[in-house]
């Protein structure tokens, strides 16, 4: 089992580049208001046609209103939900945990404190928009699914209803709805802005834009894409945006700041097919939320690589070694760690079978379980 840290990124292989969306369109909706302004409309029907060509259904495209009162509709499917709180129900009955549109919200709503702000776009870990289109992006279990699995007789251990996800393709606007949905379907992007200028500073919760680590920025060494040997795969889901609490978070686990942090997202051949439960140790009997390995939210690592950058070579040698410093004085030690080598790279393996590695400038990281490690692995030697 994997620690549920900030382990996350990097994938590549000779193959051409992979897409989520076969994996998802046999079961996915997109869902748009009943009432959404065209521009969100248009998007919406770029996705479903999109999905229609991977593989989904001729009736993928559907109205918000149907499916927030059709219970099982909306449980047994993966949701992509297109538009604004104003103009999506599904959006508005369920909003994602990481964004806030201040302006909207507070003119409805009294603050509980007099300092508070209430204006701007928020978008936690990136900061706060005061203007213009912005496009966010945000992945999590299907709410739908989870209130589902609460109910007599759809208990999801009985097999009823299989593991689904939700994927917010939203905005402060029409137009940066429309902007997310293209950066999910263009960019691969399962977590973060759609815009490339970000307010800054660099702060716990704000990013600044010298540290939003685009795909398109990542080492040449970094090819995201999918590998199969045998019976086993790993296909590429996407990229999640590193935000400041992880660079705050990996400052302090490594002692050293990273000028920028790639992560990305698979799935194996198991896809959402995963046990509920899982136990992280043989040795220590305790189980965990179920299905990190899965689920595509920003706060799940499993199924990842991590890469994050720094000033010079010696500089991600020393936070390799703090890393594995830091895990190793865990309550569960990550100790013994031993050392092997893939694909000309010398690599430290842990107990719990994570990887490190410095390359060039860069820290990789490695967070699969240990019958995809070696599949994972073969993606850096190339």
């Amino acid at each position: 089992m994997r620690t549920c840290l900030l382990l996350v990124l990097l994938a590549f292989s000779l193959g051409a580049r992979a897409e989520l969306l076969p994996l998802l369109a046999p079961d996915a909706l997109v869902v748009v208001g009943d009432a959404a302004p065209a521009v969100e409309r248009v998007a919406a029907e770029r996705l479903a046609a999109a999905l229609r060509a991977a593989g989904g259904p001729a009736d993928n495209l559907q109205l918000a209103e149907k499916v927030n009162a059709d219970l099982e509709l909306a449980a047994r499917h993966h949701l992509l939900v297109v538009g604004t709180e104003a103009s999506n129900r599904v959006l508005a009955r369920m909003p994602g945990h990481w964004a806030l549109d201040r302006d909207r919200y507070y003119a409805a709503h009294p603050t509980v404190h007099p300092y508070e702000p209430t204006t701007g776009y928020f978008l936690a870990g990136f900061g706060v928009f005061p203007a213009g289109n912005v496009g966010y992006i945000e992945c999590d279990r299907n709410p739908y699914w989870h209130y589902a699995t609460n109910l007599v007789g759809t208990n999801p251990k009985g097999g009823a209803l299989p593991y689904r996800q939700i994927i917010r393709l939203c905005g402060n606007t029409p137009e940066g709805a429309a902007a997310a949905v293209d950066a999910f379907l263009q960019r691969h992007i399962l977590t973060g802005p759609s815009v490339e200028t970000l307010p800054g500073p660099l702060t716990l919760w704000t990013l600044d834009s010298a540290h939003l680590a685009a795909p398109a920025q990542a080492p040449a060494w970094l090819h995201a894409t999918d590998v199969r040997q045998g019976d086993r795969a790993l296909h590429f889901a996407g990229w999640h945006l590193a935000d400041s609490m992880l660079y705050a978070g990996f400052q302090e686990m490594s002692g050293l700041p990273a000028r920028k942090i790639w992560r990305a997202k698979y799935l194996t051949e198991q896809g959402w097919n995963y046990p509920f439960t899982v136990t992280i140790d043989p040795a220590h009997p305790m189980t965990r939320s179920p299905l990190f390995e899965a689920t595509l939210a920003r706060r799940a690592s499993d199924n990842e690589w991590f890469v994050a950058q720094f000033a010079s070579p010696a500089d991600a040698a020393q936070a390799r070694d703090a890393v594995e410093h830091f895990l190793t004085t865990k309550a569960e030690s990550h100790a013994p760690w031993t050392d092997v080598s893939a694909g000309g790279i010398p690599w430290r393996r842990s107990r719990f079978g994570v990887h490190l590695a410095a390359i060039g400038d860069c820290l990789a990281m490695e967070s699969f379980d240990d019958t995809h490690d070696a599949l994972a692995l073969t993606l850096v030697g190339r």
